[in-house]
């Protein structure tokens, strides 16, 4: 019984061994593959050599300067005398304001300052002296410093070009000049600005914000093709507010050497900052940004390392690195 008991035992066991062994025949088997090919990179070294800072603009010949005209008296607009963007002269009336009751007042001044006239010449005359001297003397000096003043007032009803130049009128922009002379203003309001073409300087206009660590006596190389190749410094720094898009920093430059310029053909203006000597530099492409964190990739035996870096200056396409590398890393730029 034994015997056979074993011998059943082993029987199951073989045609379950049989059994397992035809399924197993039958299941795909997989077999991971590892991918040993080498990802390329394009790399460059970090090189230790000298860096400036300098920024390229063109420039042209211009009129910076722009003046704010204003009204220096509250009134009423009586005759607007220039047109919008209009030529004028030093000196010419750009608008007048109505005057009547001033004039009125000056009317009755002048009459009073008649009257102590007479009065003190006529003491004079008589050969009076003392104090009615005296007092007709005061009363003179009064009514001709009340005289004075009303003209004084006279010429604030005016608005005077403070230089040649070419007007843009702000205060009635679209408004009928017919309307407009009839409008009340009050003193400070603006009436237009003007362009000064008394000062044609080189200008360098650049939008958006103002160059970095460029300011007045900063030095400047000036170039105009092959004709021209001259030194300058930046003599003044102003900002032109033109709306969003259009705002920005218009640099006077004043060259070392004026002969040899034409009217046509680009003028470059290269803006010297600053040069460091002995600096870690690497492709600006190189350097990558997430939100205000700086870092470059390394290659380290074959591996990509992600290192953190601070960077200084950048000129053109190179940018300097102030710290996390020390010079003959490889660093990826693709």
């Amino acid at each position: 019984m034994k015997r056979l008991a074993l011998l059943v035992a082993a029987v199951l066991a073989a045609t379950t061994f049989a059994a397992c062994s035809e399924k197993d025949e039958t299941k795909e088997i997989s077999i991971p593959i590892l991918d040993t090919e080498e990802e390329t990179y394009d790399l460059a070294e970090a090189a230790i050599e000298d860096i400036s800072e300098t920024y390229h603009v063109e420039a042209s010949f211009d009129y910076p300067y722009q003046q704010t005209i204003t009204f220096s008296q509250d009134g009423v607009v009586e005759e607007i005398l220039v047109a919008d963007n209009q030529e004028v002269k030093k000196g010419d009336v750009l608008c007048r304001l109505n005057t009547d009751e001033i004039q009125k007042e000056l009317e009755e001044s002048k009459i009073r300052l008649d009257a102590a006239q007479k009065t003190y010449d006529t003491l004079v005359n008589a050969g009076t002296s003392g104090s009615e001297l005296e007092f007709a003397e005061i009363d003179l000096q009064i009514a001709n410093a009340e005289y004075e003043k009303l003209q004084a007032d006279i010429a604030r009803y005016e608005v005077i070009a403070p230089s040649d130049g070419n007007i843009e009128i702000t205060s009635f922009d679209g408004i009928n000049p017919d309307i407009a002379e009839r409008m009340d203003v009050s003193r400070g309001t603006v009436f237009g600005t003007m362009v000064d073409r008394s000062q044609k300087e080189l200008c360098a206009y650049v939008y958006g914000d103002a160059l970095n660590n460029v300011n007045f006596g900063s030095s400047v190389s000036i170039t105009q093709g092959e004709i021209v190749d001259t030194k300058g410094k930046v003599t003044d720094i102003i900002y032109r507010d033109a709306g969003a898009d259009y705002s920005g920093w218009m640099y006077v430059i004043e060259p070392e050497e004026t002969d040899g310029f034409v009217d046509f053909g680009t003028i470059d203006v290269v803006f010297n900052v600053y040069e460091k000597k002995n600096v870690v530099t690497v492709p600006v492409e190189a350097v990558k940004e997430v939100s205000e964190r700086k870092f470059v990739y390394v290659l380290v035996d074959g591996v990509k390392v992600e290192t953190d870096v601070e960077t200084g200056i950048e000129n053109d396409d190179k940018m300097e690195i102030t710290s996390g590398l020390s010079g003959g890393e490889e660093v990826i730029i693709r």
